[in-house]
């Protein structure tokens, strides 16, 4: 797909030495540089958005390998893949939309978290209920004098993607490809915002603290209470052989069923000292991760090619990358089974005693001493 004539890019003159003003969310920045215009275009056409293709095309044969090592590693690898690409997609999605003169500045600035949010404020879907939605609602309407698209565009990813393919024309076939890829970029924040999904990510890349494998569920009747089910009563709910396993801190419960949250560990004046760890088991379709590789490729192309044609290149050597319509319609890696399991133990805030920072300070130093006293004994205790 072709690109129209470009806009005049209002790009500085050579060996300009000046700044470039823009936000990342709704916070202000500032970068001075020399040939600023030239270090934005010189990043852009440094992208290689075919990275995360190759990483799935590249290991989508080991998932067939006899070994299960070989093909877990295969399935981490492209699932990590996943991870990374969307994070590098919608980075660059709104390093578009914020700072299209310099997306070089904008990327070193960003958080994974600003992104969530900014993902999160694009989605009514994504709001959450009560105070959470009235919060998200409240962070959108600071950021609209941030990005350049209007008000009624930056609500839903229709209006967001009608901008980034605008450049290609307006007829049927750049709507359908506005409309399919609107489509699937909603897809994709539902995974980038999920809980889950950013606890998994960080474990993996942050320490492998991750166990890698998938898992099955069954479900029966017992005939003797307190005895399993027999084999032949149980019934599937699915499973694969592909997946995670994960911990994630939480807070602390009333009662049994209640909801725990994620605590603020290290946040603000209100960080918290204490938690629990509840186990977190998701399960992948690798082979169709690799399809979604394909589009996150395909999508990065995109906006890249809408952020060049804005910064002044020659359109004539630009072109969109549309996939066939069929690739859109995949389940982005999630198996047709069960996908998620959090079951575990409770722990209830009655039953924690919860300390003062100064009293857990002093139970830390005392728990070091007694290392020293087991595992070094030629140190003596503070």
């Amino acid at each position: 797909m072709t690109v129209e004539d470009m806009p005049t890019s209002g790009g500085e003159s050579q060996h300009e030495y000046g700044p470039r003003f823009f936000a990342v969310g709704e916070e202000p920045y500032c970068v001075w540089d020399w040939n600023l215009s030239q270090r934005n275009l010189e990043y852009l056409e440094s992208l290689d958005p075919d990275y995360f293709d190759y990483v799935g095309r590249a290991n989508a044969p080991h998932l067939e390998a006899d070994d299960p090592k070989e093909r877990r590693r295969a399935a981490t690898a492209i699932r990590t893949a996943y991870h990374h690409g969307l994070e590098s997609f919608f980075a660059l999605l709104f390093a578009a939309l914020q700072a299209p003169f310099c997306v070089v500045g904008w990327m070193q600035v960003y958080s994974p978290a600003e992104l969530r949010e900014l993902v999160r404020a694009v989605d009514p879907g994504l709001w959450g209920r009560d105070e959470r939605r009235k919060q998200v609602r409240a962070y959108r309407d600071r950021l609209l004098p941030y990005v350049w698209v209007r008000p009624r565009s930056f609500l839903y990813w229709e209006g967001i993607s009608k901008a980034i393919h605008r450049p290609a024309g307006d007829n049927e076939d750049v709507k359908k490809t506005q409309e399919l890829f609107a489509t699937l970029w909603g897809r994709f924040a539902k995974d980038l915002v999920n809980d889950a999904f950013v606890s998994e990510y960080n474990s993996i890349k942050h320490g492998l603290r991750t166990g890698f494998g998938g898992f099955s569920m069954v479900i029966g009747p017992e005939a003797v209470p307190g005895e399993p089910a027999p084999p032949e009563a149980m019934h599937s709910l699915g499973g694969s052989e592909h997946g995670s396993s994960f911990f994630m801190p939480r807070t602390f419960v009333e009662y049994p069923g209640a909801k725990d949250k994620r605590p603020r560990l290290g946040h603000g004046r209100n960080k918290q000292f204490h938690y629990r760890l509840r186990r977190q088991a998701l399960n992948w379709d690798s082979k169709s991760l690799c399809d979604a590789l394909t589009l996150i490729t395909a999508s990065i192309y995109n906006v890249r090619t809408f952020v060049l044609w804005v910064n002044g290149v020659d359109p004539t050597g630009l072109r969109f990358c549309v996939p066939d319509e069929e690739a859109f319609t995949g389940p982005l890696g999630r198996p047709s089974g069960i996908r998620s399991s959090d079951m575990d133990a409770v722990v209830l805030k009655s039953n924690v005693r919860l300390l003062e920072r100064e009293e857990l300070a002093a139970e830390v130093k005392q728990e070091i001493n007694h290392l020293r006293e087991r595992l070094d004994p030629s140190v003596q205790p503070d």
